[in-house]
């Protein structure tokens, strides 16, 4: 039996109805490079597709990121810290694959730290230590709530199948007489409560704060205490800050204000949002001021040793390097938090390669929109291909 054969027609036919970048893209969508999808997924994670494509269904960003760390994990952290870098930050998928390390992988996250104080990213440590510990917070909610309903609606079924008893003798005359009395006694009271409710409003309202205070602070101390992994990602993180502020604090005393990092700008002040939830400036505190380097806090409460630490903090830290930081001038603060980026430019030519990869994807980008640079024909990688290129003989048209 002869083989089926695909008919193509004249090439006049091809001219009318020309191949679509889509279909392209469709037949090379599926990659063998676990780390290629990744990147594919993360560059429109966040922003919702016009025209999806039908061909393949969507999986969640964790899951293309767990496939691509078996593949190459070194290659898939590089990725990760790419979203936080590459054109505009896409900060939600950054955040949510950092838990993901974190949930799967607690180690690396903790030892690789020291690269956000480099790249100066210190308030992602402060968010990313916030975001897991409100994760826990989250499901622990979300388990209480399943289990109240299931009880709600155990005692209603139950409620339901019980035999009603109902009393239908009842004189009209009286209910009616009785119903005249209470209407004036309730208008009566209903004034008095509305004053007393206002009153209790009030007193509701800063009692209700500070409830919502020692709550948090009492689930941030368990957290800590039994959560062996999260105690191990809050002790990294404040040696972070400790070692960049000690070393500021070093460079402040020999007046070379130039060297000062902008890490007290972003430590979180005391009793601020960042230290309610996650009590980061007692650990920063301890570990500035600890017990056997200060003779003064050896026989005081550990209560008010605490206490004390955190207000030393402030006072003899974090206050003198800010106002240090206001005399440098803003051209050398940009300076020294754009200097590590001008050397980036993979990452540049990753945000190129990103929107080439986007065309005909089903992402609402056109190829025509696409902008060219003529300078970037000068860089290097550009250079190397071009230099390839001049070496080869002229090509061959095929005439």
């Amino acid at each position: 039996m002869a083989p089926s054969v695909c008919l193509c027609g004249p090439p006049e036919l091809q001219l009318y109805f020309p191949t679509t970048t889509i279909k392209i893209c469709q037949g090379q969508s599926s990659s063998s490079n676990p780390c290629l999808e990744f990147f594919k997924a993360t560059t429109y994670s966040d922003k919702p597709q016009q025209n999806p494509p039908v061909y393949q269904q969507r999986k969640d960003l964790t899951e293309y990121e767990a496939e691509a760390w078996k593949h190459d994990p070194l290659t898939a952290l590089k990725l990760i810290f790419c979203l936080r870098m590459v054109g505009r930050p896409n900060k939600e998928a950054f955040y949510k694959s950092l838990l993901w390390i974190h949930k799967n992988h607690p180690l690396t996250l903790a030892l690789n730290l020291k690269v956000f104080a480099q790249l100066g990213w210190f308030k992602d440590l402060l968010e990313i230590l916030y975001r897991v510990l409100q994760k826990s917070i989250d499901e622990a909610k979300e388990k209480e709530e399943e289990e109240s309903q299931e009880e709600y609606w155990k005692k209603r079924t139950n409620y339901c199948q019980k035999p009603r008893k109902r009393n239908y003798w009842s004189d009209s005359e009286e209910g009616e007489s009785n119903e005249e009395e209470d209407s004036d006694e309730e208008e009566d009271d209903e004034s008095i409560e509305e004053e007393e409710e206002g009153e209790k409003e009030e007193s509701k309202t800063v009692t209700d704060v500070t409830d919502v205070h020692i709550a948090r602070a009492k689930s941030a101390v368990d957290r800590y205490q039994n959560d062996l992994e999260y105690r191990y990602l809050h002790d990294r993180v404040s040696e972070v800050f400790v070692e960049m502020l000690t070393s500021d604090l070093l460079s402040l005393k020999c007046c070379e204000i130039e060297k000062i990092s902008s890490i007290s700008k972003f430590c979180p002040s005391i009793d601020s949002s960042y230290d309610r939830e996650t009590l980061i400036c007692e650990n920063i505190a301890r570990r500035m001021f600890p017990r056997h380097n200060f003779g003064e806090y050896k026989d005081v409460e550990e209560a008010h040793y605490a206490c004390r630490v955190r207000d030393r903090l402030r006072k003899q830290v974090l206050s003198p390097l800010r106002k240090a930081l206001e005399c440098l001038p803003v051209v050398k603060q940009n300076n020294q938090s754009s200097s590590l980026f001008k050397k980036c430019k993979a990452l540049i030519a990753l945000e190129i390669y990103s929107k080439i990869i986007g065309c005909g994807d089903g992402g609402g980008r056109d190829e025509s929109k696409l902008k060219f640079n003529f300078l970037t024909m000068w860089w290097p990688h550009w250079r190397r291909i071009s230099a390839v290129l001049m070496r080869l003989p002229r090509f061959n048209g095929g005439d």
